[in-house]
């Protein structure tokens, strides 16, 4: 389930070493629909992927998942734990893109995508820009993961680095800044620490507007008994 709402569908999908298909369907609402991927695929070149149709890439996505999410938390931008300090490659929100992304990694850890999105039949300009990402990235070995991006839908400016070097320690740093006056800045944080059966979590969400400053943060923990049972905790 996502959202508070159940989720009930089948994926399907078939490929060869340079080709490839998938489609997911489901039956949320009583209805039968296209769920989050409907797409074909081709990589021509081991450094070179090209999807057509509905489709995301999750490369370098910053998200901050854990407990209750956005079900019962309290915090208001707390809740949005999902594209937390980088937002995936589809149509700039989170969601998908209908039209085509581009991914190429030409060396190893470095990477680059562009998505574009036609959903509503704009001209080719706004596919290209107001309806476009562009993003890179690399994993430095034994350090973490840096990455940028530009989101056309925001006209911003979204850049993140993941903390890797310390043991037991998964750290999650980004901000996204527009790139027009008056526009809000948010700073995003999200930490988990793991030391046998015990998990502790924070989220940080600051916004910054003119004068104005908000902060927000959830906290949680997460305690697993073995054999399938645990607790978790958060607020």
């Amino acid at each position: 389930s996502w959202g508070g709402a159940a989720r009930q569908g089948l994926s399907f999908s078939a490929s060869s070493e340079n080709m490839g298909v998938a489609i997911d369907i489901n039956g949320d609402d009583g209805g039968i629909g296209v769920g989050d991927v409907s797409c074909l695929w081709a990589q021509p070149w081991s450094w070179l992927k090209v999807t057509i149709g509905k489709a995301q890439d999750d490369t370098g996505r910053g998200c901050a998942g854990f407990g209750v999410r956005e079900w019962g938390r309290t915090s208001e931008a707390a809740k949005f734990d999902d594209d937390f300090t980088f937002t995936r490659f589809g149509n700039g929100t989170g969601a998908q893109a209908v039209g085509a992304i581009v991914k190429v990694t030409p060396v190893d850890g470095l990477w680059a995508v562009a998505a574009f999105d036609i959903s509503d039949n704009d001209n080719a300009e706004n596919a290209y820009t107001k309806k476009a990402q562009y993003g890179a990235g690399y994993v430095i070995d034994g350090i973490g993961h840096i990455r940028a991006q530009y989101i056309g839908q925001q006209n911003s400016i979204n850049a993140a680095f993941d903390l890797t070097a310390v043991d037991n320690l998964a750290l999650s740093v980004g901000a996204y800044i527009p790139l027009e006056e008056n526009a809000e800045t948010k700073i995003r944080a999200y930490a988990k620490f793991s030391l046998d059966a015990i998990t502790l979590h924070l989220l940080e969400a600051a916004s910054i507007d003119g004068s104005t400053f908000v902060n927000d943060a959830a906290v949680g923990l997460d305690y697993d008994f073995g054999n399938g049972l645990g607790l978790n905790a958060d607020v």
